[in-house]
């Protein structure tokens, strides 16, 4: 019995864009009612997510003004996904770092006004902060999560959470998991088998206090734990 050790890298993915050409308007008196839902994750797959609606009335302010384009491509997508429900009719799209809105499926871009879209990225940038955490120095993080401490890690693509604990490192965290069921969660985010590769992931202190680092999945040194069914420690970094 020896225990799992994963190495990992803070990483935040943000992406970029922008485009051309008009196509309808909506005219403020006649701006369609429904809802957003916006959210942010780090693929078009992942299941792990933060989200909020915005209000019908929120919604209406949001969309007034804004211009239809046709725009067979996108320029530089971010992770913000924008649902908008108008009519029985719900529409997908990704903002692009100007703030626009693409329609893969419509292949259409949706231009708010210049208000709006900050009022948007707002927003986005709200979640993003929950949803990622921070991004302390490694000399800070090597003070939040001492030798011998324990917090939950969570996979930001497949939405998995297990407990860890920090065994030893000085310039990166050499963690593994706490229990039989944990490290089974963490072979299951590297596809059950171990890897080198590397995951993004959030650690989340006991206190709530969330910090964004990545981890591979290749145990390596021992265990102080008999419990773990894991043949190594991890390690993550900042």
């Amino acid at each position: 019995m020896i225990s799992l050790v994963t190495r990992s890298l803070i990483s935040l993915l943000l992406l970029s864009i922008f485009s051309s050409g008009p196509v309808m308007v909506y005219a403020n008196d006649k701006t369609p009612s429904g809802t957003i839902a916006i959210s942010v994750r780090i693929s078009p797959s992942a299941t792990y997510e933060h989200k909020t609606v915005l209000t019908e009335v929120a919604t209406i302010q949001l969309l007034k003004g804004s211009i239809e384009q046709k725009a067979e491509h996108p320029i530089g997508l971010t992770d913000i996904y924008i649902t908008i429900i108008q009519h029985d009719k719900t529409s997908h799209f990704r903002m692009e770092k100007s703030g626009a809105l693409w329609n893969e499926a419509e292949l259409t871009r949706l231009v708010l006004t210049r208000k709006a879209t900050k009022k948007l990225q707002a927003n986005a940038n709200s979640l993003r902060a929950s949803h990622y955490g921070s991004i302390p120095p490694w000399s800070e993080v090597n003070k939040l999560l001492p030798k011998k401490s324990k917090f939950s890690i969570i996979d930001m693509e497949k939405g998995l959470v297990f407990r860890a604990q920090r065994r030893a490192g000085s310039r990166h965290a050499d963690v593994q998991p706490l229990t039989k069921e944990d490290t089974k969660t963490m072979k299951q985010i590297f596809d059950n088998r171990w890897s080198w590769d590397r995951r993004a992931i959030v650690v989340v202190m006991d206190n709530n206090k969330r910090i964004a680092a990545s981890m591979n999945g290749m145990p390596h040194g021992g265990t102080e734990f008999r419990t773990t069914d894991s043949p190594g420690t991890s390690v993550f970094t900042s």
